[in-house]
């Protein structure tokens, strides 16, 4: 029995919208709000040179902030160049900012930036989820003395550098509110909203009943569409964070920041556009068409050998994908079992269709 066909309709629609809200969920639970995730996007950030071009002058400024450069050359010049104190302290500046960007590259200070950022971002997390009123601060200071060594200040004046040098400020006190809120919305939806959306599409192809071959298309185009409308959100997130950039120097830098930070919602794009692809050959290789009796000429040989060898190969390939796909989605049991679900009914149309057109001789299984 088929349902109407705006029943069939509304059901992808809905499925489509809710898809496009999974990902976004995914992208906040993977990787703004995963501890591993974040601290590997800061190599990220690091290892770019925008950003760490931006990030030695941060550096350098906060030392000029903190330490009168300018006095501390003043009093190693004789005392007939003492004028020279402040034009040297110039100089050395922009002098600074080259060396600070070659020790940023170093084992050593990556190391000291990822730990900072793994604090960081440890302490965020359990300040939103767990209580807490205090400003979220990146500490930096040990990059800051790198950056002092570099302007050959003395180890004592480095040590009398107050707390405050090089903290940036991630998150205020005041906007933890809307925070919570937020993150309590994407921890109960960010694995049921993309389940939701599967099982929306599958109510749809099981209700199109002799048409499902046409719904499995349309369920395709949606998750494509889906996909797209993500790519359309992460480049306009992207242009909005540079837009708030008033520095024209630091847009590139907070450019790179906002594409790294946005990375695992790439990945999800790109799932969507590929699996909703995947759907619509699908429902074009178990169709009428010659070409499509073709493509199923040529691989029945697998799909006609023993039960064995051809489940053997499903599961050997399903495991890789898993394996090598950046997919943040198939952490959770729940996708990865309704993945392997779809796969299996899959794999199984196929090889009945296949068998049917060599005359009904199906392999047992």
């Amino acid at each position: 029995m088929r349902a109407p066909a705006w029943v069939i309709g509304v059901l992808v629609g809905l499925a489509t919208v809710v898809a496009i809200w999974s990902g976004l969920n995914i992208w906040l639970d993977g990787q703004v709000l995963n501890t591993d995730q974040w601290t590997e996007s800061s190599v990220e950030l690091l290892e770019n040179d925008e950003v760490r071009g931006a990030l030695s002058v941060f550096l350098v400024n906060e030392v000029y902030e903190r330490v009168d450069v300018a006095g501390e050359l003043a009093d190693r010049l004789p005392d007939d160049l003492d004028g020279l104190a402040a034009p040297l302290a110039g100089l050395l500046r922009g002098t600074a900012v080259e060396g600070v960007d070659i020790i940023l590259g170093t084992s050593a200070s990556n190391a000291a930036w990822r730990e900072a950022n793994r604090t960081a971002h440890e302490t965020l997390v359990v300040t939103i989820r767990d209580g807490g009123n205090d400003s979220t601060v990146l500490e930096l200071g040990s990059l800051v003395g790198a950056a002092g060594s570099q302007l050959g200040l003395a180890e004592e004046t480095i040590a009398l550098f107050p707390d405050e040098a090089g903290q940036v400020v991630l998150i205020q006190s005041d906007s933890l509110g809307l925070v919570r809120q937020t993150v309590k919305v994407v921890d109960l939806l960010a694995t049921w909203l993309l389940v939701l959306s599967l099982l929306l599409y599958g109510l749809a192809i099981w209700l199109a009943g002799p048409e499902w071959r046409r719904t499995v298309v349309y369920s395709g185009v949606g998750l494509v569409l889906a996909g797209l409308v993500l790519i359309i959100v992460r480049r306009v997130a992207v242009a909005f964070v540079v837009s708030k950039v008033g520095d024209v120097t630091l847009k590139s830098a907070a450019q790179a920041v906002a594409e790294i930070g946005t990375t695992v919602l790439a990945q999800v794009s790109l799932a969507m556009l590929i699996n909703g692809l995947v759907l619509v050959l699908f429902a074009s290789l178990v169709g009428p068409s010659s070409r499509a009796r073709r493509i199923r000429d040529a691989i029945a040989p697998l799909f006609l050998a023993s039960p064995w060898i051809l489940w053997g190969v499903v599961a050997i390939v399903f495991v890789g994908l898993l394996a090598f796909t950046p997919n943040v989605a198939f952490q959770s049991w729940l996708t990865v079992l309704i993945a392997a679900v779809a796969v299996v009914i899959g794999v199984e149309v196929v090889r009945r269709q296949v068998a049917s057109d060599g005359g009904g001789h199906m392999a047992p299984g």
